[in-house]
């Protein structure tokens, strides 16, 4: 990750709607209120740079830790990350048998053009993007095939601080040629309610034009 160089008004573009949203007209006594008071605007020029500050050290130390045989631990320290930075990356627990039969299961999916049909998804995604949603059938009932590592599933549980669901599961294709999407929030900016976990099924380099975020 990168850090961003944030103002005020690119916080509020990003929290309400990716800037898409008309604010006034969503929430008028929030928009349209008059004689905002000093007390006001310096409580939220600390809260900017606390969070200025928090980004940095994201940046600084990294967001990536490699899991050993220790699951509690790990989660532990992952957790740590994700409250603090948004985003923790998990690198190595990814089972390559796992994610090849996966994929398998994938590409067989994609050639039955009736049931592929019924589940891609060209809407909610947009500039040459589309995303699978996966059906409750072998081989996409196990976590692992998920990616729910128990490392991965540990982190959640202390997360949310109990048991929790999946709300979907789905591939994301991103052909090229494509538009930048854009910075923006994958989930609803409630505390300990949302996670996005992402996988990747093939190696990603820079020429790909990685995701970029913001802590």
């Amino acid at each position: 990750p990168a850090l961003c160089g944030t103002s005020a008004e690119q916080l509020c573009a990003g929290t309400c709607g990716s800037g898409r949203t008309d604010m006034t007209k969503w929430l008028p006594s929030t928009f349209l209120t008059a004689g905002i008071t000093g007390a006001q605007m310096e409580g939220m020029s600390r809260a900017l740079q606390t969070h200025g500050e928090c980004a940095r050290r994201c940046v600084e130390e990294g967001v990536l830790i490699h899991p050993s045989a220790d699951v509690a631990r790990d989660a532990e320290r992952g957790l740590e990350i994700l409250k603090r930075c948004g985003v923790v990356q998990l690198g190595g627990v990814t089972d390559l048998a796992t994610l090849d039969r996966t994929l398998d299961a994938v590409h067989k999916l994609r050639q039955t053009k009736n049931e592929f049909k019924a589940l891609v998804d060209r809407k909610q995604l947009h500039d040459n993007r589309r995303q699978l949603y996966l059906p409750f059938s072998d081989p996409f009932t196990t976590a692992d095939s998920l990616g729910v590592y128990p490392v991965v599933h540990t982190i959640l549980q202390l997360y949310f601080d109990g048991p929790f669901g999946i709300d979907h599961v789905s591939v994301l294709t991103s052909a090229s040629p494509n538009a930048n999407q854009t910075l923006h929030p994958d989930v609803p900016h409630y505390t300990r309610q949302h996670v996005s976990v992402h996988t990747a099924l093939q190696d990603i380099t820079r020429e790909m034009a990685p995701t970029y975020f913001c802590p």
